[in-house]
C-alpha cells in the first residue's frame, strides 16, 4: 500500500560547534536539496555519540529535518556502563550551553526554517527536559528516560510541549512518573508520560542488551507523531522527493 511519507536524500557527517569559546564537535544530517526545512536537536546518552546515535539523526534527516547531534562527550567514548555513569557525572553545568550552542546553530542556518525539538535519550533526555522548562523557542521535546527531580516546580509552567518516553524498569518509581504525567498535563493537556513495562534503560538503542523491541517501536512512532504535529513541513522542490512504498 502505497504510503504519503516521503524519504529525502541526504548529506551527514562531523561538523564543529562553538561553546563560550570551546570547539564542540557534532553530528549533522540534512536533506540534500534545497527548501527549508524545520530542525531536529538530538541528545545522546551517557554511552556516548555512538554508532546508533548517528543512525538516528540520519533517519530524522530522511524524514525531512535538519538535524544535529552534540557531541556532549567532547569525542569521549565510554567502553563500559561504570565508565559511561562516571563520564556522564561529570558533564555538569556544561551540558545546557552545549545544548543550546547546537539549537543556536539550526536557528541561525539558512535551510532552517525555524522550528525546533529537541529529543534526548536517558542522560540526555533529563537534558532535553531542562531545556524545555527554560526555554519558550521550541516547538517540542521528546524525554526518553529523562530524570524529571529537578524540575518539578518549573513543569506545569512550561510553554514547550512535552512527551516522556519511560521504561517501567529504569528506575523511576509508578507514583513519581503518575506525577509527572499530572504536571505536565497541568501546562497543556496536549503533554503526557508513556511508560513501557518489562523494559527499562536503553530500551530505544537496538545495539544494547536491554532493547526492547515493541517499546521502541511504539516509541518511533509516538516520537514522529508529536513531531509532525507541531513542526512546519519541509518547503521543498517536489520532484526530489522519493515516494516510500
Amino acid at each position: 500500500m502505497q504510503s504519503d511519507r516521503v524519504e529525502y536524500p541526504i548529506n551527514s557527517g562531523y561538523i564543529q560547534v562553538v561553546v563560550e569559546g570551546h570547539v564542540l564537535p557534532a553530528f549533522w544530517a540534512h536533506p540534500d536539496t534545497g527548501g527549508t526545512f524545520p530542525g531536529v536537536v538530538v541528545i545522546h546518552s551517557h554511552w556516548g555519540l555512538t554508532a546508533f546515535v548517528r543512525r538516528v539523526v540520519r533517519r530524522y534527516a530522511q524524514m525531512g529535518h535538519y538535524v544535529i547531534a552534540p557531541d556532549l562527550f567532547d569525542r569521549y567514548q565510554p567502553e563500559t556502563a561504570q565508565a559511561a555513569r562516571q563520564r556522564a557525572a561529570t558533564l555538569d553545568e556544561s551540558g545546557p550551553p552545549y545544548v543550546a550552542a547546537a539549537i543556536g546553530a539550526l536557528k541561525t542556518h539558512h535551510h532552517c526554517n525555524g522550528d525546533i525539538a529537541i529529543i534526548g535519550y536517558d542522560m540526555g533526555g533529563k537534558l532535553a527536559l531542562h531545556v524545555a522548562v527554560h526555554r519558550d523557542d521550541l516547538k517540542a521535546a521528546v524525554v526518553y528516560n529523562g530524570d524529571a527531580t529537578n524540575y518539578r516546580v518549573l513543569l506545569p509552567a512550561a510553554t514547550t510541549p512535552i512527551l516522556g518516553l519511560y521504561g517501567g524498569g529504569a528506575g523511576f518509581s509508578a507514583e513519581d512518573l503518575a506525577a509527572l504525567d499530572t504536571q505536565l498535563k497541568a501546562a497543556s493537556a496536549d503533554n503526557s508520560v508513556v511508560v513501557y513495562q518489562g523494559v527499562g534503560w536503553d530500551f530505544f538503542d537496538d545495539t544494547r542488551d536491554t532493547h526492547g523491541a515493541a517499546a521502541a517501536g511504539d516509541a518511533w512512532t509516538r516520537t514522529v507523531g508529536f513531531l509532525s504535529q507541531r513542526l512546519t513541513s519541509p518547503s521543498e522542490p517536489p520532484d526530489i522527493r522519493q515516494k516510500i512504498y
